[in-house]
């Protein structure tokens, strides 16, 4: 075998969302520009400034399906934490902005508008999952948390696995 190997194509859905979400911009169509997008995990004491999202695989995740002799079919959970301000002890308004923010840019990815490296043009279907907030937990320490899953279904060869 010579040459580099096909990039997963889990890390390479992980890598556009990281690219999408950080596109973000304040404006008509979104309500924060997120400070970072990472894929790292980040303790509190590296959060100096929001809103923070950290991109992950989740841990639910199905083998990839036989859909024929070359091709399978994989759904992944992709995991967003963020980290967002709560100002005068108020997360509720940010972190509900914030969760919109974040599934209004991932679904307008899927748009055949979106282009080439798009999660649509990447073949990805992509079904937004559940919520968990801290319930206005941290508000009083002045921050608010939200961890949004969704579930990218997609297809590929059992030669680039």
């Amino acid at each position: 075998m010579t040459g580099t190997p096909t990039t997963p194509k889990r890390l390479t859905i992980i890598d556009r969302i990281v690219t999408v979400l950080t596109a973000i911009t304040v404006g008509t169509d979104y309500f924060v520009t997120p400070t970072l997008v990472t894929k790292r995990t980040l303790a509190d004491t590296e959060i100096v400034t929001f809103p923070v999202y950290m991109v992950q695989d989740g841990a639910e995740a199905g083998p990839p399906e036989n859909y024929s002799n070359q091709n399978y079919c994989e759904v992944m959970t992709v995991s967003i934490k963020g980290v967002v301000d709560a100002p005068d002890g108020n997360s509720v308004d940010n972190v509900e902005k914030s969760i919109r923010d974040v599934r209004r840019a991932i679904m307008q990815d899927t748009l055949p508008a979106a282009g080439s490296g798009s999660l649509g043009s990447l073949g990805v279907l992509v079904f937004m999952g559940a919520v968990r907030t801290d319930s206005g937990l941290y508000g009083l320490d002045g921050f608010g948390t939200f961890e949004l899953e969704i579930q990218a279904r997609f297809y590929g060869s059992w030669a680039d696995l």
